[in-house]
Order: C-alpha cells, then structure tokens, then sequence
C-alpha cells in the first residue's frame, strides 16, 4: 500500500468520526427541539436551588476561556424528590464567559420555578422561554469538517487509482 493511500483512508476514518459526532450533536439539538414544544403544557413545581457555579471547561490561546454554567436543583413530584441540571433547551457547554455569567446571574441558591414533563417528571427545565436553534453552530461546524475531510479523502484515494 502506498503512503497516499493510506493516508486517503485515514481521512476517510476521520470523516466518519467527525459525521459520526455531528450526528451524535444534531440528535441533542432536535431533543432540544422536541423538548422545547412540548413544554409549554409542562405544569411547574417549586424547587430548591442548590448550587450555581460556572465550570472552566478550556481555555484558548488568547486568554479567553470556554465555561459551561451549572445550576443544580431539586424539585418534587407526586411525593418523589428529582434532582435537575438543565437549565434551557439550548446546549450551553463551551459557551463564553461572559455568557455564562449571563446565565447564571438569573438564579441563586434558594427557590424556584420548575417545568417538568408529566410523562416524565425527571425531564426538567428552569427556562422554558428560550427557544433552541434547530442546528446549533458547533453541529454545523462538524458536518462541514466531515464533508471537507471526505473530500479530501475522495481526491487523495482517486489520485492514486
């Protein structure tokens, strides 16, 4: 086998991992979806905010770090306690500072409002009014680095042919 062909079929795999993981990505954003239009029959209980942090979950070269804002809560249901994290139906991992500070500033330690889905009470959510995109970015950035790297694949395997 030669080099080019190897090669060829290593971009090949990695077109099939980064699809794989945009695929993985694009069924959380349509649960999301989903999630967020059945919400609006959900009834709410009163909740327990148990803790409100922001989480570092990397950092760039240009000092800008990546968070991911945490609110843990509980809530009850029919005599039986949940424990919730979700705090919208929009992914908020690796989000921005600034924008996790923005999140976190409407909650503190203490009660809330719960929405919880009667069909499945351990299904959650604080925000409710935040409608999530269909495709968000970082699974649109996958499909196209899938694409761009199958290509890449395609001419590095045909030019060896």
């Amino acid at each position: 086998m030669t080099q080019e062909i190897v090669f060829g079929l290593f971009l090949l795999a990695m077109a099939l991992i980064l699809a794989a993981a945009a695929g993985w990505y694009l069924k959380g954003d349509r649960e999301n979806v989903r999630l967020f239009g059945a919400n609006a029959v959900w009834p709410t209980v009163t909740g327990q905010i148990g803790s409100v942090q922001i989480v570092e979950t990397g950092s760039s070269e240009d000092s800008n770090s990546w968070c991911e804002p945490k609110v843990d809560y509980t809530y009850t249901v029919a005599g039986r306690e949940y424990a919730g994290t979700r705090i919208k139906f929009s992914r908020l991992k690796n989000v921005s500072n600034k924008t996790a500070r923005a999140v976190t500033a409407n909650y503190a330690v203490g009660a809330t409002v719960v929405a919880y889905d009667p069909a499945n009470p351990q299904n959650s959510v604080l925000d409710r009014t935040a409608k999530p995109p269909a495709i968000t970015f970082w699974t649109g950035v996958l499909f196209v680095f899938a694409a761009i790297v199958l290509a890449l694949a395609v001419v590095m395997l045909s030019i060896t042919a």
